[in-house]
């Protein structure tokens, strides 16, 4: 029994700058992801580090947005915790993505 067809097209990704830690990366983020790339804009030979993956996340939950051809992200608020009788609460939440 044949399932019914599936046609899949793909355009070209636009390349993203995004600033973290000091350093510029470039990347495609295509159906699949974020793919890092070198200079020359080849995809690169080695695995994303974690910091950049990261902020790609963190930049996919805010919004994707860009300004002057960059991606702004922004760090989220760690939860405020304080110690009580030998037990720690917490009083901020913080926000989503603090513990990525």
């Amino acid at each position: 029994m044949l399932g019914r067809p599936v046609v899949c097209t793909f355009t070209d990704p636009e390349v993203y700058r995004m600033d973290v830690g000091g350093k510029s990366y470039l990347f495609e983020f295509g159906v699949f992801g974020p793919l890092l790339l070198n200079r020359r804009g080849d995809p690169a030979k080695s695995a994303p580090p974690v910091i950049f993956l990261r902020a790609v996340s963190l930049w996919c939950t805010q919004g994707k947005r860009v300004e002057d051809g960059l991606c702004i992200w922004d760090q989220p608020r760690r939860p405020v915790t304080a110690a009580h009788n030998g037990m720690r609460m917490v009083i901020d939440d913080g926000e989503e993505g603090w513990d990525w």
